[in-house]
């Protein structure tokens, strides 16, 4: 991933990450300004001087949003897949559903979200 690249038309870009596991109740435990200091640190070293100056800063505690439980990844009880999972899937009328759930790969992450997009917009192009 290169910063110094072509920009997006409207000249910004987005840069997202995750904290997981013990080291997001670490993170949690932190101020906004230290949080927000270490995220900058982080994406700096990754992506260079560009990321440093960001015009926004937002994060996001999964485990503070309501019926969340925490988790960035939905996971099913037992047996919900096997009995439901085509339903997923399936168009109802002229209606198809694309979630980071129904992904058949990455379930629950951006990547997931994308290629189930991917699959209902050629679905409803198909469709036409």
């Amino acid at each position: 991933f290169d910063l110094t690249g072509p920009a997006p038309a409207n000249g910004r870009g987005v840069l997202m990450g995750f904290v997981d596991g013990q080291h997001a109740r670490e993170f949690w435990d932190l101020g906004q300004a230290e949080r927000r200091r270490q995220v900058v640190a982080q994406f700096t070293r990754w992506f260079g001087a560009a990321a440093s100056t960001p015009d926004e800063y937002l994060d996001l505690s999964w485990d503070a949003q309501p019926l969340h439980r925490g988790c960035p990844v939905a996971i099913p009880s037992p047996g919900t897949l096997i009995g439901f999972g085509r339903a997923l899937r399936r168009p109802e009328g002229r209606c198809h559903f694309a979630s980071t759930e129904t992904a058949l790969t990455w379930s629950g992450y951006m990547d997931g979200a994308i290629r189930a997009g991917e699959v209902v917009a050629a679905e409803g192009q198909a469709a036409l």
